[in-house]
């Protein structure tokens, strides 16, 4: 659109440009013949004045030219010229001798078709001059934006798109571009690819620190002679050690240590309650020694008991 903007506006100003031009021709074939055509207007010379009139009709910017006196001469040299044919150019010519006396005119009839036909297509050179230069600029634009922004903009793309998060890898900036804003680019990103792989180290050994402790735990957990249990605020067993299923194992014929309420191996129930609501209420150990509940009423057995309160990932409270 732009473009085409420009090129309606050279157009129509060389094509007034060029019809000035012929205008100024004209004014320039009379200042030639003035002195000639005013001799011959002075004393009636029709050769003279058929001369003056033939040779500026010879050009090829005039059809045809008159030169006439006050006295009634009239010598005419070209194409016929009526009183009423549009675009005539007249001028006067003064007295050789006397100044400001007028003897005559000089009547000429512009070849409107030819110079016309000459501003046109002096105009659309000129357009096509202007709209092949716009052309070389904007393929040239093109180039040096592709060469300069877009290609290595798009090869750190693909390098970028290539390296793993938290590798060791970086981007690698393009020839001849360290000091501009690409080489600034490459810094910042690769700065934080960096903080990227440190983020990424950093949560990997904190995994595997936490795992280390998991293991060190389960095994704590699992091989410790003292029987351990996980127990909610409804008494139900979340979790236990084997060492516990074993001092439990004369407690309870049942298979499922989960399926049966933590109080209920106990001779006395509503004391382990009261002891699991009171390590609920506090922040302190509870301890008390325990009666198993055993399937033989010959036999008794006791538990040393150490309660205290934790709490779970979802905020909930266990003993």
């Amino acid at each position: 659109m732009l473009t085409a903007c420009f090129s309606f506006y050279f157009y129509d100003r060389t094509y007034r440009e060029q019809l000035h031009s012929a205008n100024q021709q004209l004014q320039q074939l009379f200042n030639t013949v003035e002195s000639s055509a005013a001799v011959a207007a002075y004393l009636d010379n029709d050769e003279i004045a058929l001369e003056v009139a033939r040779g500026l009709s010879s050009n090829d910017i005039v059809s045809g030219a008159i030169v006439t006196s006050v006295t009634g001469m009239e010598v005419r040299g070209g194409s016929a010229i009526e009183s009423s044919t549009p675009d005539l150019k007249t001028y006067t010519l003064d007295s050789p001798f006397m100044s400001g006396e007028i003897v005559g005119n000089i009547t000429m009839l512009p070849n409107q078709a030819l110079i016309k036909t000459a501003a046109r297509d002096a105009a659309w050179r000129h357009v096509l001059i202007v709209s092949m230069q716009s052309l070389a600029l904007v393929i040239l634009a093109i180039i040096l934006v592709h060469r300069n922004l877009s290609a290595p903009i798009k090869k750190l793309a693909g390098q970028l798109h290539l390296i793993p998060p938290g590798s060791m890898e970086r981007l690698e900036c393009p020839k001849g571009h360290a000091q501009d804003e690409i080489g600034l680019l490459v810094k910042d990103a690769n700065t934080l690819l960096t903080a990227t792989q440190n983020t990424l180290d950093g949560e990997r050994r904190l995994r595997e620190y936490a795992e280390s402790l998991e293991r060190q735990f389960r095994l704590i957990f699992e091989k410790a002679s003292c029987g351990i249990a996980l127990v909610n605020a409804e008494g139900r067993i979340l979790m236990y050690n084997p060492s516990l299923v074993e001092m439990l194992s004369d407690a309870s014929t049942s298979p499922d240590m989960r399926s049966t309420p933590f109080h209920s191996f106990f001779e006395n129930p509503d004391q382990v309650r009261s002891l699991l609501q009171t390590a609920y209420q506090t922040n302190s150990p509870v301890t008390s020694d325990l009666q198993l509940h055993t399937k033989s009423a010959d036999q008794s057995r006791w538990l040393n008991s150490l309660i205290s309160k934790v709490t779970d990932d979802e905020g909930d409270m266990i003993v």
